[in-house]
């Protein structure tokens, strides 16, 4: 075998290269690597977070709901001068209650909040969404699957309101609690792993819910389904017009014919 038998066979091999589907498996690694970094950096930000937070002294009132529903030491009040409440976490999870959130709510309202946090947490909410932000972040092409994500989240959600109604029997309790804290523009921190009472996209169906209306749990947004059915028309189209076909002489030896060398005698050798 000489240097032009080898060159050939290098060039049969780069011909026979199927180059979209390689294209493709480029750019899941890519999506796959920044799902992984965002999903990296959310959990950067929970730990800072969880370090940086000032905590404030747990009210009495406070203690014995803890007590009454069996979160032990679940519960932590943090200062901050806006009403929020969430549950963070993943391995030693916990639910957060603003200083805010204690001044104007009642003590119903602050029980039905931490019994919805309590469903976040004996069912490992951070990490459901945690999951759901990566697949959504994983398929960026389709954002469809962003309504799907969002569908699941607001089906939690509405699942941990359930939770709270199971034992007050009385949405009105829940229905002034969100009336309170529209009042007062809440807004949680902008975590993708955050679990919380007022998600602003899951608010408008859970009230629907509370007040026995119907709502659609699952909803796609017109834009993403246009982007994503644009998405899979390309990439069909691509695999479709670019892939190679198999050629027919496949058993023939490759070989490339260098200047200067007898190529029927040296190959046919």
């Amino acid at each position: 075998m000489n240097i032009g038998h080898i060159a050939g066979v290098c060039l049969s091999f780069l011909g026979s290269i199927s180059y979209p589907p390689i294209l493709f498996t480029g750019l899941l690694f890519l999506f796959f690597f920044l799902a992984l970094a965002k999903i990296l950096f959310s959990w950067l930000k929970m730990y800072w977070f969880k370090k940086s937070i000032q905590t404030a002294k747990i009210p009495q009132y406070i203690q014995d709901v803890s007590l009454k529903h069996d979160l032990g030491d679940k519960i932590i009040i943090f200062r901050n001068t806006k009403p929020s409440a969430f549950c963070l976490g993943i391995k030693d999870a916990k639910i957060y209650l603003s200083t805010k959130l204690l001044e104007i709510m009642s003590g119903k309202e602050i029980e039905a909040i931490i019994l919805h946090e309590k469903y976040h947490l004996l069912n490992k909410g951070t990490f459901l969404v945690l999951i759901a932000t990566f697949f959504r972040e994983l398929f960026l092409l389709f954002p469809i699957l962003t309504d799907v994500a969002m569908s699941f989240i607001r089906q939690k959600e509405t699942e941990a309101d359930g939770y709270a109604l199971s034992y007050f029997k009385n949405p009105d309790i829940v229905l002034s609690a969100f009336k309170k804290l529209i009042s007062h523009q809440e807004t949680n921190p902008s975590f993708a792993y955050l679990v919380s009472f007022v998600h602003t996209d899951t608010l408008e169906h859970r009230i629907k819910i509370l007040k026995g209306e119907k709502s659609l749990v699952l909803s796609f947004k017109i834009r993403h389904i246009l982007v994503s059915f644009i998405s899979f028309v390309a990439i069909s189209i691509l695999l479709i017009f670019t892939s190679k076909p198999v050629s027919a002489h496949q058993n023939i030896s490759p070989s490339v014919c260098l200047k200067g060398h007898n190529c029927h005698s040296e190959c046919s050798s």
